[in-house]
């Protein structure tokens, strides 16, 4: 008789103000699914790492005792994962670690080094913790799962990349569950509400993006029916609901893609939401099909306003007069625009900020998000910081922190705090 295996997920999230942390992410919920297929008896159990809550995570732990616990996490949390597995240590039965998520993915070499970390999960994850747990749970070899890497008595095992999914319909739904996914769509049910994914990848290669190192290069798409059956599935299951929200890197990529689900969205969900996508990718009728759909808000991302620094530097090939058109068409159609801006990007000097905030004066989006350039591991804009610091170890946490940690544009540290603390100001109130 095969034994009960106590899984724990454990998703590192950076320090904010809100007390408890009730964010979803798509790739525990999905590999929780994913764990309840194995043929055998489950128990998961999800905690958040940060460090407010670290001697609570640990605790939690400590109780639940898990055989397995795997970690998902960014570069900017890779110090609040470091630290936590040193207390790990000092656990009576010190549970099997793998660690997947971007970071990993980017750079396993240095992350199977990690002390306490037993093995590297690289890109998607699906297949190769299926597989793993399979031959976990039945007490088999399980060091040649394709995707992994493991630590072996000191020894470093490197496996070959599974092949990726291809028919990711065939990926069962995301495991909401696992979450306090209530207390997630009631903590903003107006800004973000429930989260889902109608493709993975990119066609796009941005210098700055590491979207590539999880899910390969191009985009694959699942069926416009079994996105909006789960939708429905959601929006029936759980209350509060006002907005439904769309992770996809860019929505409106494939227009016979777009028109089967703005149909079958309309019929079965009626219900605002809000989705990417880039400049290239928008025109009139996907925007007539955005609006009749239901989308409510557009999130477009302009990054700067210098087009020698969106093409030299982040490999963006568009005209501000591009960006100028797309944020036009959207708003004819009635919907809300969100425009994604960075500063102290590599070779950007004062100028260069001064035309991203004139830029975005000219489009005059409904909000305007804005953060500090950081180089991820497995981007390529890594290049043009060669003569920087690139350790990953002053990364913040904290996707949008005003703290300088390295500077990497020709503006002073103090300049581009200003320009952080008040650029939202000089956009809207001049």
């Amino acid at each position: 008789m095969k034994r009960i295996l106590k899984i724990c997920f454990l998703y590192a999230v950076p320090d904010e103000n809100r007390k408890v942390y009730t964010g979803f992410h798509h790739g525990i919920a999905y590999l929780s699914s994913i764990a309840s297929l194995v043929d055998g008896k489950i128990e998961k159990k999800l905690f958040y790492l940060k460090h407010s809550i670290f001697n609570e995570a640990y605790k939690n732990i400590e109780e639940y005792k898990p055989d397995l616990i795997l970690i998902t996490c960014s570069s900017g949390q890779i110090s609040i994962v470091k630290s936590f597995l040193s207390l790990l240590k000092k656990t009576k039965r010190k549970p099997f670690v793998i660690l997947g998520g971007p970071h990993a993915s980017a750079v396993p070499e240095k992350t199977i080094e990690i002390d306490g970390v037993d093995a590297v999960c690289i890109g998607e994850g699906e297949k190769p913790v299926r597989k793993f747990i399979e031959l976990y749970i039945a007490g088999n070899d399980y060091s040649e799962v394709c995707s992994m890497w493991f630590s072996i008595d000191g020894k470093i095992k490197k496996n070959r990349l599974c092949e990726p999914v291809e028919n990711i319909n065939s990926i069962p739904w995301a495991d909401r569950d696992i979450f306090d996914y209530q207390n997630f769509i009631n903590s903003m049910p107006k800004e973000v509400g429930p989260e889902f994914l109608g493709s993975r990848g990119c066609i796009f290669d941005c210098s700055y993006c590491g979207a590539k190192c999880v899910h390969g290069k191009g985009i694959r798409f699942r069926d416009p029916y079994d996105v909006v059956m789960e939708i429905k599935n959601v929006v029936e299951k759980y209350k509060n609901i006002r907005l439904i929200g769309f992770h996809d890197n860019i929505f409106t990529v494939n227009l016979n893609w777009l028109e089967e689900f703005a149909k079958l969205y309309g019929k079965y969900v009626k219900m605002p939401y809000w989705c990417n996508t880039r400049v290239e990718c928008i025109d009139d009728k996907k925007a007539a099909l955005l609006k009749k759909s239901g989308c409510a808000r557009v999130h477009i991302g302009v990054e700067s306003g210098s087009e020698k620094i969106r093409s030299v530097v982040l490999n963006r090939k568009m005209s501000n007069e591009d960006i100028i058109n797309a944020f036009l068409t959207v708003k004819r159609f009635g919907m809300k625009t969100v425009a994604f801006n960075m500063v102290g990007l590599p070779q950007e000097d004062e100028n260069d900020i001064l035309d991203t905030i004139e830029l975005n004066r000219k489009i005059k989006p409904s909000w305007i998000i804005l953060s500090l350039f950081q180089p991820y591991p497995g981007t390529e804009i890594l290049k043009f910081c060669k003569n920087k610091e690139t350790n990953i170890d002053y990364i913040s946490d904290d996707y949008y922190s005003d703290k300088v940690f390295v500077n990497f544009s020709n503006v002073s540290s103090e300049k581009l705090k200003y320009y952080l603390n008040n650029f939202v100001r000089l956009v809207y109130k001049r």
